[in-house]
């Protein structure tokens, strides 16, 4: 016997035998214990659904206010929602949005979930909601003022009119928790959406003819299935707790739990004949069910013996070979897929093994190799650590003999190159409108310079303007077209206007226009059309890559809120518009463009 215990073939029988033994054993006491009268077991059925659609409701309703709460103090969505800083909004906006989703995990029929502060901005996980959202906020007030002294589920409400799908919202106050964001009253509100009638379905047990519906104020808003007009008059004078009731001489189990604090009642109703009719075919089924896998399991676990006992035998005759084995010798692997791995594990082993003695041939001439390539690698960075300096320094160096010479023309075009070199080299992402402007002027010295009295240039730019943030390298490629195309074949009178000011809106509007030859309509649709293509679509038309560029960087920044317009008239003049918000802060609030 001891033999045997300590043989894995041994145990694998005992366990078989001992499993068998079970299932009989199960068997006989399935048929002793269904002496019991079925009609019992009806009733025991029913008080274990009801407990579930109990349990259920009240897990809905603690989820309700862990939904809102664990969404509402989230320190990514207090900061996404009441931080100042476009910094910290940037930062953030990604995180409340994780933060939602999470949230909408955890929340059974949930359908969304939003969040309203009174800096106005508003964030939901779904955005088709979000006007709903708004509508119920202005239905209470609360869109203003959003003071709250508890939270309260809003009025059924119907979306687009279809009433047979019943929606409720449960209002929850949030106050901030961030170090100096402190207030006596709360400055965001979570809602939570809910589907009734998902609500009602998810609350259903799974039993046959059973029904489960949910009413307000008496009135039925939603039923797991529809209802004969009957039923649906008999649901208000159904008791509250357990019961029974009769509908078309069929006798039904009945619980109703009430919500009086919400306005809610909860009606559960299964018939006894369909369950009493589930039971005895079940009782049936589990019993052959049973016969069944026991006879299979049986068979199993005997193919199961057989094959581990077989595989173990391979690895174990394998593994012994492997003293004196020559090289590229591997284990054979099995047909379970358990004790492939081990197989697998050894042959990696080994595997490793021939590798590391070739390694180590090859590694001196790596070493020697790694070496060279590193000194290069640090040669060509000295290089181009090198090179922008001794550019600016031989352009120096050529403005101050053109001053010694007194060659102003040359002067000026050398030190308005140098600083456009400069800015194109160590200008930042986000620069002020008055830097952007200066390194127009510096392009315009050197176009002018090269084309004496051709251009003239015109700057109308208010001083509030000039202290707001763009991106760098906006202006130039827009002159620079203007300059190349729009004045082709004109040979004077060529003027470029740049006007900048801030709107009614606190939007800053920046316009670059010139009285060069102009395009039609065509040409304006396609070239605003070719600049709106994605990246990976190829252009052949390169007079448009500048404006593609603008525009890609922009709309990477400001999203939807920036915009490019291009208003031009043949032979006349032509007009490229940049409307660019402030901060952060209107990105996410603002409006649909044009």
């Amino acid at each position: 016997m001891k033999r045997i215990w300590y043989s894995l073939n041994g145990r694998l029988i005992l366990c078989v035998v001992v499993a068998i033994l079970g299932m009989v054993s199960i068997i006989l006491q399935y048929f002793y214990e269904y002496w019991n009268d079925a009609q019992i077991q009806v009733h025991q059925y029913f008080e274990s659904v009801s407990g579930e659609m109990e349990a259920r409701l009240d897990r809905w309703f603690e989820e309700i206010g862990t939904v809102t709460r664990l969404t509402g103090y989230s320190t990514a969505v207090q900061t996404y929602m009441v931080s100042t800083s476009p910094n910290e909004i940037i930062q953030n906006s990604s995180k409340a949005t994780e933060a939602i989703r999470l949230s909408m995990m955890v929340g059974n029929s949930c359908e969304d979930i939003f969040v309203y502060s009174d800096t106005k901005r508003g964030l939901s996980y779904r955005n088709s909601h979000m006007d709903t959202f708004y509508e119920v906020l202005d239905r209470y007030g609360l869109r203003e003022d959003l003071s709250m002294d508890s939270p309260f589920f809003s009025d059924i409400f119907f979306i687009d009119g279809d009433t047979s799908k019943p929606y409720v919202i449960y209002l929850n106050p949030i106050y901030t928790v961030l170090p100096g964001t402190f207030s006596k009253t709360n400055r965001m509100i979570c809602g939570v959406m809910y589907d009734l009638g998902s609500m009602t379905n998810w609350l259903s047990p799974e039993a046959e003819d059973s029904i489960a519906a949910m009413l307000y104020d008496g009135k039925l808003v939603a039923s797991s299935r529809s209802m004969e007009d009957i039923e649906a008059l008999t649901l208000a004078s159904i008791d509250e707790g357990r019961g029974n009731i009769y509908i078309n001489s069929q006798e039904y189990l009945t619980n109703r739990v009430t919500m009086p604090s919400y306005g809610y009642d909860f009606v559960l109703m299964v018939s006894i004949q369909s369950v009493s009719k589930g039971v005895v075919q079940a009782r049936n089924t589990s019993l052959l069910l049973m016969l069944v896998s026991v006879v299979i399991l049986g068979g199993l676990l005997v193919l199961l013996v057989i094959s581990i006992n077989q595989s173990v035998s391979q690895i174990v005759h394998d593994v012994d070979l492997l003293d004196g084995a020559r090289s590229g010798f591997r284990v054979k692997i099995p047909k379970l897929m358990d004790l492939q791995k081990i197989s697998a594990a050894v042959n990696a082993m080994l595997g490793r093994v021939e590798q590391s003695v070739q390694k180590e041939k090859d590694t001196q001439k790596q070493l020697y190799e790694a070496v060279i390539a590193q000194n290069k690698a640090e040669l060509i960075g000295y290089r181009s650590q090198i090179n922008p300096h001794f550019l600016f320094n031989t352009l120096e160096c050529m403005r101050s003999m053109a001053r010694h010479y007194r060659a102003e023309p040359v002067e000026r075009l050398i030190s308005s190159m140098a600083l456009m070199f400069r800015y194109s080299l160590h200008a930042g992402m986000v620069v002020r409108l008055e830097d952007e402007i200066k390194h127009l002027y510096n392009y315009f010295n050197v176009m002018d310079i090269r084309n004496p009295g051709k251009f003239k240039m015109q700057m109308h730019v208010e001083p509030e303007a000039l202290e707001r943030p763009v991106l760098s390298m906006i202006l130039q490629p827009i002159l620079e077209n203007s300059i190349l195309h729009a004045f082709d074949g004109q040979k004077s009178n060529c003027i470029v206007s740049v006007q900048a000011h801030v709107d009614e809106k606190d939007v800053l509007i920046v316009r670059l226009a010139d009285n060069g030859s102009g395009l039609n309509p065509q040409e304006v649709e396609k070239l605003e059309t070719m600049m709106r293509l994605p990246d990976d679509v190829v252009r052949q038309q390169e007079d448009s890559i500048g404006l593609q560029n603008i525009f890609r960087r922009m709309r990477l920044t400001f999203g939807k809120h920036f915009h490019v317009k291009i208003r031009s008239r043949k032979d006349y003049y032509t007009v490229v518009e940049l409307r660019i918000p402030k901060t952060i802060k209107e990105i996410l609030g603002g409006g649909e463009g044009y």
